[in-house]
This record gives structure tokens, C-alpha cells and sequence, in this order.
């Protein structure tokens, strides 16, 4: 008994089991040709060859009951896609794909949902950071309330949005090289009004002015400069002031020898608006004057904020008074 393939088997029964009636079929005939198609049905279906007659339905292997090593379809070359597409290696499954070892990763854009790492395209929705710090590293190290780069924290009572500069932190302007770690320089409020109006009432006029909340009249030359609540921690700021101690400005000239004085500083956050005294007196009169140009700057600590105060020196050879 031989196994045979599909055309040499047909052959071979054709032959053999002759197609008549005449008694010169053996069993033995019967015999052997059953036993050469059982011994070539395996090479035949091995040898793969059913582009004439392909498997039209879902083909499923099953595993025998309680055995766990069987029912695999095992691929020894490559699985051949209806695009002639070929797989080689076996699928690793959805938890065990390194995102590394995809190829062409780097060509076009594939992930919108991630900013390219080239900087080919910007960010086209608002991002959020989650009250995260930001900075050069990203390092875990430097993301604290005392670290390094920039922190956004939403507020809803009130409703704002503040950004923390981490205390290792600074502004570098190119254009310049300045520098700038604190807003300790900035002004904390500024005025400029006129003493007399424009009314003839005499009442001030305000002409511009940030974090002031209003101004009083005293008397002649005697102002009181009212702040907006929360910009300063205490009464000790510094306030500096000017005016040209005149009723008129039409010219560069037009302009008296005065003194202005920010003497009374008062009120808190608390119970009072903080405010200042804003006195004009002339030099040659000694009388107080409703200058037309008038101007005040303060400078200070914000509340809770912490100054940072000089190292205090007395000359050993200065005598007391």
C-alpha cells in the first residue's frame, strides 16, 4: 500500500475497480485501494492545494476536553493575507506590544490627541495641567511649592486662576539680559489727579490711577489717597509723591518750588481701607497749594508676602547726639 496523490489515486482505483460487472474484482482489489486512499488523504490535504476548492466556511480546531496542549493551529512559515501581505512573527497580544518597536513612528501624524515631540504642530484645544508644575526637567524633584518652573492653580471662591513661580525660578528678558525673580519692584498702586479739577468746585480730579479706590479732599492742598483692599500687608510701604504746585501745566516751565508730604498712614484690611496723607505746601509761601499735576507712587509687600530686609551696620566711630 502506497499513499498517492490526488490524480495518481483516481488512476489507480480507476484501474483497478474496473466498471463492469463481470466478477473480476477481488476483495483484495477492494482492500487495497481503500487502504491507499486512507494512506494518501493526509499528503493530499497537506499538500495545501485547494486554490481549486479553497475552505469556503469558518474552519475551527478544538480543544480536547482537559487537555490544554491541543487544538493549536501551528504555523511553521508565515500566515498569507487575500492582499499578499505575509506574517512572520506571532501577534504578542494587546499588553505585550512596546510601543518602540512599531515601526514607522516618526512619519506623518498619527496621534492628534499628543503634540509631535518635533514641534511640527501646535496645540489646537486649551490644555490642562491639573494644578501640575511645569518646567525644564519635568523632574519629580522640582515640582514643589518651593521648586523650580511654573504651577496653575483654579480658584473658584474667588473664581481666578493663579500662577506660582517656583522659588529656584526666574525671568530672563533676551532683548536685554534683565532679570527678574519678584514683583517686590513693581508698584503696588498710582495716581494722577488734579488738585483744583476742572470743574471749578474745587473738588480733585483723577485722571488716571491703579489699585486706588478713591480720593478724599481734606482742605487746600491736604489729600487723603485711599487704597483698594489687599495689595499691601502693613503700613509700611513706601510712597513717593509729586506736584508741580501750580493751577495750571501749559508749558514745561509752569511749575512753583513745593514740598509734598505722605505723612499719616493708616488702616488695614480688616476693619479699614489703608491710606495716605497727600499734602502740597510752597516753598516761598508756606501756604498749601491745589497743584494741577499730581502724582503718587507706592511701592510694598503684599499680604503674606515676607520682605527681605538689609543687614543693619553702625559705624563704630559715630558718636550719639
Amino acid at each position: 500500500m502506497t499513499a498517492k496523490n490526488k490524480d495518481a489515486l483516481i488512476a489507480y482505483v480507476t484501474g483497478v475497480l474496473a466498471d463492469n460487472n463481470a466478477g473480476q474484482i477481488s476483495a483484495a482489489d477492494v482492500r487495497i485501494s481503500i487502504i491507499d486512499t486512507i494512506d494518501s488523504i493526509v499528503p493530499i490535504v497537506s499538500s495545501g492545494d485547494f486554490y481549486s476548492y479553497p475552505f469556503i466556511k469558518n474552519v475551527r480546531i478544538k480543544r480536547t476536553d482537559g487537555d490544554g496542549d491541543t487544538g493549536h493551529l501551528i504555523v511553521d512559515s508565515g500566515i498569507k493575507f487575500s492582499d499578499d501581505s505575509i506574517q512572520y512573527v506571532a501577534y504578542p497580544g494587546a499588553m505585550a506590544i512596546s510601543h518602540t518597536g512599531l515601526a514607522q513612528l516618526n512619519i506623518g501624524d498619527p496621534h492628534p490627541q499628543y503634540v509631535p515631540a518635533d514641534g511640527g504642530r501646535a496645540f489646537t484645544q486649551n490644555v490642562a495641567l491639573g494644578n501640575k508644575w511645569v518646567n525644564a526637567s519635568g523632574s519629580s524633584i522640582v515640582q514643589s511649592t518651593t521648586g523650580k518652573g511654573l504651577q496653575f492653580i483654579y480658584s473658584t471662591d474667588p473664581l481666578r486662576e493663579t500662577i506660582n513661580v517656583g522659588s529656584g525660578t526666574q525671568f530672563t528678558f533676551l532683548k536685554d539680559r534683565s532679570v527678574l525673580n519678584s514683583s517686590r519692584g513693581v508698584a503696588k498702586a498710582w495716581i494722577r489727579f488734579q488738585g483744583s479739577g476742572i470743574g471749578g468746585d474745587g473738588s480733585p480730579a483723577v485722571l488716571d490711577a491703579y489699585n486706588v479706590s478713591g480720593i478724599k479732599k481734606e482742605d487746600r492742598g491736604k489729600f487723603t489717597i485711599i487704597f483698594a483692599s489687599g495689595i499691601l500687608k502693613d503700613n509700611n510701604y513706601v510712597a513717593i509723591g509729586h506736584s508741580n504746585g501750580r493751577s495750571t501745566s501749559a508749558s514745561r516751565e509752569d511749575f512753583s518750588e513745593n514740598t509734598v508730604a505722605m505723612v499719616s498712614r493708616v488702616g488695614d484690611d480688616a476693619q479699614k481701607l489703608r491710606s495716605v496723607s497727600f499734602v502740597v505746601m510752597g516753598e516761598d509761601t508756606g501756604t498749601y497749594l491745589d497743584g494741577i499735576v499730581n502724582d503718587l507712587v507706592v511701592f510694598g509687600t503684599e499680604p503674606g508676602g515676607s520682605g527681605n530686609p538689609p543687614t543693619v551696620v553702625i559705624n563704630p566711630n559715630y558718636t550719639a547726639y
